[in-house]
């Protein structure tokens, strides 16, 4: 998806964002490395309900909201990377 600057000029961190297939996890387990304080909670929605959440203004989160909007942006690309065959497009024809 791409990697990106999480405060240019202030800090030196970069995030790099992926998207693809995984096992889905408990809901509400916890994730992360204890010997650096991480704690990663995963809340698994569908696409629809988390882009519901975007337009809603109830993403907080900067990396999420950037996720969140490349998705809505590339669905078929998003689709692509996770393995997932898309119907095709109708495209109507118009007659003048």
């Amino acid at each position: 998806m791409g990697d990106f600057a999480t405060s240019p000029g202030g800090f030196n961190e970069w995030v790099s964002l992926f998207c693809g297939r995984g096992r889905r996890p408990d809901e509400g387990s916890l994730h992360g490395l204890a010997s650096e304080q991480e704690d990663i909670r995963i809340l698994p929605m569908p696409a629809s309900e988390a882009l519901a959440l975007l337009a809603a203004g109830r993403i907080q989160n900067a990396i999420t909201l950037i996720a969140l909007q490349w998705l809505a942006l590339t669905p078929r690309l998003a689709a692509a990377a996770a393995g997932l065959r898309l119907k095709p497009r109708r495209r109507r024809i118009r007659s003048d």
